[in-house]
């Protein structure tokens, strides 16, 4: 093999001969894995306060506080320590799969039981009885009309405040299960599904 296709590093008296490009490949894989320099990560769970390892919601709040919804509650870290909120402080459930804050300040929980709502004092939720579509929320988000949207096991509901408003496949929604809200920058809502991804313009789908 020609000598011009080898790569031939010369130290403390030992020949090392390889593939140029296997080495530079080796490099190029030990530069990605390394991270940037002084990069770190840090992990929590139960050991330091949160209400369970399970994790599918988080936010951050306007105080800079951040929100974690868990299967065991809903968490609060504040930088240096955790508070914790469960059914027994009025949280709905503790199945907690949406949080967000609303442009008021409350904090709104979608959980398996409904959702909560939380003003910094006390709580208050939401079931299928006051208009909400089902028990189970996964989705939750404020519109630029300050409209909240929960998307739930059975359809997509719409509080402004007052009322309660609910949309199914009957009115166009692809499916009733629904996992993920967006409102787009020309205002349209977009409900993703298990039977496909609809488009709300606010007045047909």
């Amino acid at each position: 093999m020609k000598e011009g296709r080898r790569l031939v590093v010369k130290a403390a008296g030992i020949r090392l001969s390889t593939l140029a490009p296997v080495l530079m490949a080796a490099l190029c894989a030990l530069a990605v894995c390394a991270g940037p320099v002084g990069a770190e990560w840090q992990s929590f769970g139960v050991w330091d306060g949160l209400a369970h390892n399970g994790v599918f919601a988080i936010a951050e709040d306007s105080s800079e506080n951040l929100w974690f919804g868990t299967y065991g509650g809903v968490s609060r870290y504040d930088g240096v320590s955790w508070t914790t909120y469960t059914t027994a402080d009025g949280l709905a459930d503790n199945r907690v799969h949406a949080i967000i804050q609303d442009s008021s300040g409350d904090l709104w929980f979608g959980t398996y039981g409904g959702v909560s709502r939380y003003d910094g004092v006390s709580w208050t939720t939401y079931t299928t009885e006051d208009g909400l579509a089902s028990f189970v929320v996964h989705a939750i988000i404020q519109d630029s009309s300050g409209d909240l949207w929960f998307g739930t096991s059975g359809g997509v509901s719409r509080y402004d405040g007052v009322s309660w408003t609910t949309y199914t496949t009957e009115d166009g929604l692809a499916d009733g299960f629904v996992l993920a809200i967006l409102e787009d920058s020309s205002g349209n809502l977009w409900f993703g599904t298990q039977g496909g991804v609809s488009c709300f313009d606010g007045v047909s789908w």
